[in-house]
């Protein structure tokens, strides 16, 4: 999501248009769930990807008839029959795919910008769009010119001060829990001047990993987790370890004067994962009762069952529950045989995505 919204508007920047193509609705097997989006630029260049195959290659053409509109289309794609047939994918269910034309000014670039910084700060938004009214040109077609807002836990922060009560009201509605993005009629006509259908977007930030060391395994579960979305921040209290040089793609890397207190200023919370992974045995136990004092989403620990036995055995004796333990995934990673640093990368990375999943199904 940052990568994307950092793609958006450095083009923004740069005076170049863009139409974004985003997955509003889907059902059944599908390449791509609600709330995945592309940009598709001028040249044909994309940033982003709402599945490949047939799908994404339709959604690109029809792209192409919205520069310079401010316009909005809706396009449907029932993967089966024909559809399947003519697609590189397996697939049996239906998406939609709304089209919506953004225009590089000032007023567009200020709300990318500030969608962007939030973001990268780890806030889940919800984007808003005033779609116009449907055109004459057919029942999918919006004829704009599009509106933008953002909403943070229910309350503006961006976009045109004149948010309607009535749009406010179904956004909040919506958003009581993720559920991607949607195009929705504003059945409330008499307060909504401007149009009667509006996309509500929800945008998760996928949560924040946090490693508590920063030795050959971090360094390369840090990169590959922040390829596939996450935060990352990296926490040692060793110099030549913890510095961007060795994190360049780390969210931040934090210099600790010792594992003590570690997570006393961090906003620790149910869509954190605390990766525990640092030289010693002792550090571990120091880093992991921290860790069971928050309510973070995940725990996991580097190590031998030898040593989680042992650690378990001291944080017990302390005063720690079974109950506080059984949070802890130690041995840590998904059970794939791995051996090198960048293998236990993959196997920790795996095993924190099917988390991230697992809380999207609930």
């Amino acid at each position: 999501m940052k990568e994307y919204y950092q793609k958006i508007v450095a083009a923004l920047q740069h005076g170049e248009a863009f139409v974004q193509a985003l997955v509003c609705n889907h059902s059944g097997s599908t390449p791509r769930t609600s709330g995945a989006k592309m940009a598709v630029f001028r040249d044909g260049a994309i940033a982003g990807t709402i599945g490949g195959g047939m799908v994404e290659k339709r959604s690109m053409d029809a792209a192409m008839h919205l520069f310079g509109t401010e316009n909005a289309r809706l396009l449907i794609f029932n993967l089966t029959g024909k559809d399947v047939a003519e697609s590189d994918m397996i697939c049996g269910g239906r998406m939609e795919i709304l089209l919506a034309h953004v225009a590089p000014d000032a007023d567009t670039l200020g709300f990318y910008t500030t969608a962007l910084e939030m973001v990268s700060e780890g806030q889940g938004i919800t984007l808003i769009t005033d779609l116009g009214p449907v055109s004459g040109n057919g029942a999918h077609t919006f004829s704009g010119p599009l509106r933008r807002w953002i909403l943070r836990d229910g309350k503006h922060v961006a976009g045109p001060s004149c948010l309607p009560e009535a749009l406010l009201a179904l956004a909040r509605d919506r958003c009581r829990r993720p559920f991607g993005a949607a195009v929705l009629p504003v059945e409330e006509k008499d307060l909504w001047d401007a149009a009667p259908y509006v996309l509500i977007e929800d945008v998760c930030v996928p949560g924040t990993v946090y490693f508590i060391g920063a030795g050959h395994v971090a360094q390369e579960a840090a990169a590959l987790a922040a390829s596939v979305g996450f935060r990352t921040v990296i926490m040692d209290d060793r110099r030549d370890f913890a510095n961007s040089i060795r994190f360049p793609a780390a969210d931040r890397v934090v210099l600790l004067p010792s594992f003590d207190g570690c997570f006393g200023p961090e906003a620790i919370d149910k869509d954190s994962y605390l990766i525990i992974v640092t030289r010693g045995h002792l550090n571990d136990k120091i880093a992991l009762a921290q860790a069971l004092d928050t309510q973070a989403g995940y725990v996991g620990m580097i190590g031998s069952r030898s040593k989680r036995d042992a650690i378990y055995q001291a944080l017990l004796g302390q005063g720690y529950g079974r109950e506080d333990i059984g949070r802890v995934h130690c041995p840590i990673g998904l059970p794939i045989g791995a051996d090198t640093p960048r293998e236990i990368a993959v196997s920790i990375v795996g095993e924190l995505i099917n988390e991230r999943a697992r809380k999207r199904l609930k």
